[in-house]
């Protein structure tokens, strides 16, 4: 079973017809990048914040309208590409996560990006509707 692999460190699921993603062991703690891009999951599952390893995370082109405040505990996360879904919202404490350089949400519903001021402009690269912030 792939969910018990403890030397795993990165997880392909692209265009899968994916709708739910859940980790369910804390085993997969060395995973630094998962990939579950085109597929159909409308919810981020809080599961994957046990993922303390991840750096990067692609589920861009899904049907996701949330993120879980709790992605925030996966501290090493340097790239979050969440493009291409129904996202209205960004958490503030997403933005607020140092490692964090790039956050992919082109083609969102987002009406506003949350103050980021208190970080420098060149640490984080946010891309919106083809447009960098």
């Amino acid at each position: 079973m792939i969910f018990s692999l403890e030397s795993l460190k990165n997880i392909y699921l692209n265009n899968n017809k994916i709708k739910v993603f859940r980790v369910y062991h804390n085993r997969m703690s060395s995973v630094e990048a998962l990939w579950l891009s085109y597929n159909k999951i409308r919810h981020l599952d809080n599961s994957v914040c046990i993922l303390y390893s991840l750096r990067y995370l692609h589920i861009d082109h899904n049907r996701i309208s949330t993120i879980p405040v709790n992605l925030c505990l996966c501290s090493e996360i340097s790239g979050i590409w969440i493009g291409y879904n129904h996202l209205r919202a960004l958490p503030k404490k997403l933005l607020e996560m140092r490692k964090l350089k790039i956050l992919d949400v082109e083609f969102n519903k987002i009406d506003e990006i949350p103050d980021v001021t208190r970080r420098f402009p060149e640490e984080l690269v946010i891309h919106t509707q083809g447009k960098m912030l």
